[in-house]
């Protein structure tokens, strides 16, 4: 394996550039045009914050989440010639809204296409932000064909793409941050993270990687930008909206969407709970929404602060200039998998920094787990399940059950090996 190992390398610098070129155009062609739900949610909020409707901004049904959407939402999207088109509710802070009042101006479908080119883009960079964080041993090339052959395939990335998320631009803020960091440049990866986590808030967890360091210039820098940045944002928003944006946050804290793409530890739990009792409902619809039980939460939770106490731990033992990114990978696991939503496109800054394994493993046992993701995780695998009428989602019951083994391992990789 380790003779076929080296002649893959040989050829992965040329195949790996053909492969992003191609990767790259396939993309944008197979979602140019596509309405981005995700993304009319931000173009609308904008519009609404640009007309001074300020009240719409962060309409929404009940439950925040759902694809009932306010009469002044459909009219608006009516009115710039979309009509019948689906969006989302708005739930990014208000300094969002704000910025994308400008876009708003522009056709929506054409603000869209611009945004998958970007995203694509970013995608590309985050892959080589990755490489430079945790598998400088692997070379560029091979790097690239494993990270493309994880991503284009899967489920993460299309449905982001699809959708037009955010979360893509939050990972690359991510991954920029720590390559900066890595590269001693603190207050530059304070920085970034601080941006990411004022888009979405999730980020904030990663700054743990300063507090595991105690690097006191990256943490004061992630937090006096933070604090900036949010006072920006009450300067140009006002407090109201962001007290209205904060209330969303609990709602959506307090309900399971389950989903087949929704691959949280909350969620898993909770199919399995509300089938064994007979009270889940046949899933035959693409969502639905369930008041959570507090034992999920504190399960969750409890998942959550075991497993980074055992991440930090385990790495105390790895040298800095690989513990970065073993604790960056570990935690985009642990964030993506104890997370209240768990979205798939939430995994996609663990995929970056997948192929790292091949650092960290023995080579059999970080190319069968890669496998074993790139099977379980693509489009043509989850298919298989579209249209299986049972009272789960079988995509659930997999893929938690394989991020989960993924973190397992990386721990116990990491705990076994030789300090390093």
């Amino acid at each position: 394996m380790a003779g076929l190992w080296k002649q893959i390398e040989r050829r992965a610098d040329t195949l790996a550039v053909v492969a992003a070129v191609f990767a790259a155009l396939y993309l944008v062609l197979i979602h140019w045009n596509v309405w981005a739900v995700d993304f009319s949610a931000l173009y609308f909020a904008g519009q609404f914050f640009g007309a001074g409707d300020l009240a719409q901004v962060y309409a929404a049904p009940p439950e925040v989440i759902g694809i009932q959407m306010p009469p002044a939402w459909v009219a608006a999207v009516a009115a710039v010639g979309h009509g019948g088109e689906q969006t989302y509710p708005f739930i990014y802070p208000p300094w969002v809204a704000a910025v994308m009042a400008p876009v708003a101006r522009f056709d929506p479908q054409a603000a869209m296409n611009l945004n998958l080119v970007v995203n694509v883009a970013l995608v590309l960079g985050s892959i080589l932000l990755a490489r430079r964080i945790i598998g400088a041993a692997i070379a560029l090339g091979t790097w690239m064909l494993i990270s493309l052959a994880l991503l284009v395939p899967g489920v993460p990335l299309m449905s982001a793409l699809l959708l037009g998320q955010t979360q893509i631009l939050v990972f690359f803020l991510c991954l920029l941050a720590f390559e900066r960091y890595i590269a001693g440049a603190f207050f530059a990866a304070g920085v970034a993270l601080a941006l990411a986590a004022c888009l979405k808030i999730t980020p904030a967890a990663f700054a743990l990687i300063f507090l595991f360091d105690r690097n006191g210039r990256a943490l004061a820098a992630f937090m006096v930008s933070g604090m900036v940045m949010l006072a920006l944002s009450y300067a140009v928003a006002g407090p109201e909206l962001h007290l209205t944006y904060l209330s969303h946050l609990r709602t959506i804290s307090a309900y399971i969407y389950a989903s087949f793409f929704a691959f949280s530890f909350e969620t898993f739990l909770f199919e399995i709970w509300n089938a064994v009792r007979g009270t889940a409902p046949l899933h035959i619809d693409n969502e639905y929404i369930f008041a959570k039980p507090g034992w999920i939460s504190v399960m969750s939770t409890l998942g959550l602060l075991i497993a980074t106490f055992v991440l930090w731990r385990v790495t105390q033992r790895v040298d800095h200039r690989r513990r970065t990114g073993a604790q960056l990978l570990g935690l985009a696991l642990i964030v993506a998998i104890f997370a209240p939503l768990g979205w798939a496109h939430y995994y996609l800054l663990a995929l970056f920094l997948l192929p790292g394994v091949l650092v960290v493993m023995p080579l059999r046992r970080a190319m069968t787990l890669l496998l074993i993701v790139w099977v379980t995780l693509s489009v043509p695998f989850q298919s298989l399940f579209f249209d299986v009428a049972l009272p789960f989602y079988p995509q659930i019951l997999i893929m938690v059950p394989v991020f989960l083994a993924a973190l397992v391992a990386l721990l116990a990789s990491l705990n076994s090996a030789k300090p390093i």
